[in-house]
């Protein structure tokens, strides 16, 4: 409610302004040797916090205090083959994210954000997924794939739910 944020992927930086004013309060220098080294996305958190998804890790922001720290991978390499943009959410609990790939056999799983769990979702390799989000309470996670709509259990990975589209003109994903 104080500020808003913009994502520059292609050089690197994430600006947060000032909603009454419209001034930068401050700017996150992620830029690096290589263009597009943030993965498009940043998740606004509580206590003045943004999660910044990069090309092969994430970093928590604290722009109050002008202070950052990379988190994850978890595991080894946990983005390694993933084609980007990712498609992520942060869980509402704010301790974890779901972080998929637009590209075939890729996978999508679940990392928490200390680094000390990774949980693998069950997908169709044959398929690349454009879009995934959390529902209101994070028990289920929800995911498109050309015309086809998943939902998994967060608890386990396991998909409980799947679909073709029959509305014409593409429909909305949301899960509550």
């Amino acid at each position: 409610d104080r500020y808003f944020f913009t994502v520059d992927s292609w050089y690197g930086f994430v600006s947060v302004y000032s909603v009454e004013t419209g001034e930068l309060y401050r700017r996150y220098d992620g830029s690096g040797s290589n263009a597009m080294n943030i993965g498009e996305k940043a998740f606004p958190m509580s206590s003045d916090r943004l999660l910044i998804i990069h090309d092969r890790f994430m970093v928590l922001w604290d722009y109050k205090n002008d202070s950052s720290r990379e988190i994850l991978p978890c595991g080894d390499l946990p983005f390694e083959g993933y084609i980007r943009p990712f498609i992520v959410d942060l869980a509402p609990d704010e301790k974890s994210v779901v972080i998929g790939s637009h590209g075939y056999g890729a996978g999508m799983k679940i990392l928490t954000l200390d680094g000390g769990k990774e949980l693998p979702l069950g997908f169709d390799p044959q398929r690349g997924y454009s879009y995934i989000v959390y529902s209101a309470d994070g028990s289920r996670i929800a995911a498109s794939s050309a015309g086809m709509y998943c939902v998994w259990d967060s608890s386990t990975g396991r998909m409980i739910f799947q679909a073709e589209e029959t509305a014409a003109g593409g429909v909305n994903l949301a899960i509550s």
